[in-house]
């Protein structure tokens, strides 16, 4: 009986992992110093996540010992146990313990910039799931301007505070049905990475189908035939077109991002390292994507269209 036990566990384990629903998010975007990364945990930071009331959730080693380069956008996901509620959620910190008090003789001390850090926590309760924001350094007071992580100061953990009242980012339910002529837009958020959007005839769109229609919504040149750099961050906010007959946010199959340039000598390759978007739809929004990658996809001459499905 022991041993029929002991060969259960792992597959209890694997279970209760992949019915793991609830999660923090943290997004870190690198300054003009990288993060080095150069296999040995005292120079990578570790991650401390603080509860109300509730023992800390310690990650080690947030980049996994690999360097995040300069301007870069990484992000890290934390599960959650089914008994943390978002009210638990209280500060995140960051540290790095070095092996030593000395600097170390054969590999130089790592410095490194954070720009922005973005903190979401996801709750999925009775089959709907709720996002939250919880830290936006861009909007705190006093803002991050960035802040330096060094050699030196970089065992005293650097504390970040969450809101009180989070933002409210994406919940089902949120809105059952729109009828005709109602308006509806989009709102993304596009970082590129290592590989710039040329621009002038190499542009970017966004197509948003539906389950029970062949018609899409088109939302064309979101660049405005603007080049887009490497490793820069771009917002679009659409002009608010008609709604689709007979269909609601629930309907929404995939959204479609096209790198409409050509194919041949020349073609222009893009790097897409984050995606956001949200449909807004009578006032009412919902967050339909929120990914990064290194990139998510490289768009090239022969692959110019990244298909992102909808989960409702």
């Amino acid at each position: 009986m022991k041993k029929i036990i002991a060969l259960l566990m792992p597959l209890a384990v694997l279970i209760n992992t992949s019915m793991a629903q609830n999660k923090i998010e943290i997004e870190f975007r690198t300054g003009e110093d990288d993060l080095r990364g150069i296999g040995r945990t005292e120079f990578s930071p570790d991650l401390n996540i603080k509860f109300v009331n509730k023992p800390d959730l310690l990650k080690r080693a947030i980049n996994g010992n690999a360097t995040w380069p300069k301007n870069s956008i990484r992000r890290v996901s934390i599960p959650l146990d089914s008994s943390i509620v978002i009210g638990d959620l209280l500060a995140m910190e960051i540290s790095r313990k070095h092996s030593n008090s000395a600097a170390p003789t054969t590999n130089s001390p790592d410095n490194w910039d954070i720009d922005r850090i973005i903190v979401t926590a996801t709750f999925k309760k009775n089959g709907q799931t709720t996002k939250y924001e919880l830290l936006n350094t861009e909007n705190t007071n006093p803002r991050l301007t960035p802040w330096r992580m060094t050699y030196d100061n970089s065992e005293t953990p650097k504390r970040f505070d969450f809101r009180r009242n989070p933002v409210v980012i994406s919940g089902s339910g949120w809105i059952e049905n729109f009828q005709p002529p109602k308006k509806s837009s989009i709102s993304t958020t596009i970082y590129v990475g290592g590989d710039d959007l040329r621009g002038g005839g190499d542009n970017a769109k966004i197509v948003i189908t539906f389950k029970n229609t062949s018609q899409k919504l088109v939302f064309n040149n979101i660049n405005k035939s603007q080049g887009w750099g490497n490793f820069s961050e771009h917002q679009f906010i659409s002009d608010q077109v008609n709604s689709l007959a007979n269909v609601t946010v629930n309907d929404i199959k995939t959204v479609e991002l096209w790198h409409t340039g050509g194919g041949g000598m020349g073609a222009d390759n893009w790097d897409v390292d984050k995606f956001v978007l949200s449909i807004t739809i009578n006032g009412n929004s919902k967050q339909l994507i929120d990914v990064s990658g290194t990139p998510i996809h490289r768009f090239t001459g022969d692959s110019r269209k990244k298909i992102f499905a909808i989960q409702q």
